[in-house]
């Protein structure tokens, strides 16, 4: 990235996908359904897509030539 190869891409910090998972099984065992617009510890607000069993978020990560060396 830094020099110039790739411009850029996103992507989901995985540590935040296991605070998640955690978050959203705490939910289903203690009752609570995931539906539109709950706001999940790590996730934020979610889109629910039942139909496909989709939990759909807005919380990339940016990469880039400003952002890579924090990655590390």
């Amino acid at each position: 990235m830094k020099s110039g190869s790739i411009s850029g891409g996103f992507m989901w910090n995985p540590a935040e996908a296991g605070r998640a998972c955690v978050s959203m099984g705490k939910m289903l065992v203690y009752g609570a359904g995931v539906t539109e617009g709950n706001d999940i510890s790590g996730l934020g607000l979610v889109s629910a897509d039942a139909a496909n069993t989709d939990i759909i978020t807005n919380n990339l990560i940016a990469i880039n030539a400003d952002t890579v060396d924090g990655l590390l």
